[in-house]
């Protein structure tokens, strides 16, 4: 469990928990072609839909504090561009690293939004990666 007493209490934890699971069971298109096709049998473990501080992530890596984002088109609205920068430079203060790929991205460049985290993780763990 990744929570900072000092920065949020037990219930509003087990509300973004109970959020988190209901997510995990209503997943985008593009986040379960994400999930399904790559990240879930990844050799370096991802989870979906995690709670981090006050955040719920779509993807991550614990091994390397990698956070994947599938942004669908109601990201690139100026409200919510400016909610997932204030999101990103939290979470960076933290030590997290946060990659975004747009639904477009994933329905049209999947490989080469797989290579990409593939590059990322290999960077970020000093290791190669063998894909199944």
């Amino acid at each position: 469990m990744i929570k900072v007493k000092d920065e949020i209490s037990d219930e509003e934890y087990d509300e973004l928990q109970k959020h988190a699971r209901r997510m995990r069971k209503s997943m985008t298109v593009h986040e379960r072609i994400l999930w399904f096709q790559f990240l879930r049998k990844f050799p370096v473990r991802f989870v979906r839909q995690k709670v981090l501080y006050h955040y719920i992530v779509d993807f991550y890596c614990a091994k390397a504090k990698l956070i994947i984002e599938v942004d669908g088109v109601q990201h690139s609205e100026e409200q919510n561009t400016a909610y997932d920068a204030q999101r990103t430079a939290f979470l960076r203060t933290k030590g997290y690293e946060v990659m975004r790929f747009s639904n477009l991205e994933i329905q049209t460049q999947l490989q080469t939004v797989k290579a990409e985290i593939k590059k990322r993780l290999e960077e970020k763990l000093g290791i190669e990666i063998e894909e199944e």
